[in-house]
């Protein structure tokens, strides 16, 4: 059986969708990845695929993690305390126009929620050169390379 992935992002201009979208394709060949945006997705769905690994993204505006994101995850994890649902690998990946360290900021939120164990050390960063304009995905090296962790991840642990 294939381990089962959720992407689930928040975008402002675009750009997080295009990277999700992304990532989905990357991935699909080792998981079933299923790639969503967290205001159309009920965290109870989620709870009752019992995803393996989430990959959360979501845009750095004004030096803070997108607050819709953040109100998802508070969501998801009250609810699956509930079920007793506690085993997932998470992810996170940015996108920013500023030099910010997105790892601390990922880092920062995600341990309130989740296990030092659950929390993938390695966040992905995408700098966008202007706000509001859409990034080439297709050749992003960081986006790739992101996967390739992800990847070597699930072959050591699965």
């Amino acid at each position: 059986m294939k381990l089962k992935i959720w992407i689930i992002y928040d975008t402002i201009f675009g750009n997080c969708k295009l990277i999700a979208e992304k990532l989905g394709d990357l991935l699909e060949e080792f998981a079933d990845v299923y790639v969503g945006k967290a205001s159309k997705l009920h965290p109870s769905l989620i709870l009752e695929e019992k995803p393996d690994i989430i990959v959360f993204g979501a845009p750095i505006h004004l030096r803070s993690l997108n607050s819709k994101i953040k109100r998802w995850i508070r969501k998801f994890n009250k609810l699956s305390k509930k079920v007793e649902f506690n085993s997932v690998k998470v992810f996170g990946f940015s996108t920013t126009s500023s030099d910010i360290n997105i790892q601390g900021k990922w880092q920062g939120f995600l341990t309130k929620y989740y296990s030092n164990d659950q929390i993938f050390p390695i966040m992905l960063k995408v700098k966008i050169p202007d706000h509001g304009k859409l990034i080439e995905v297709y050749r992003n090296r960081d986006i790739i390379q992101f996967s390739a962790s992800i990847i070597k991840y699930i072959q050591n642990e699965y």
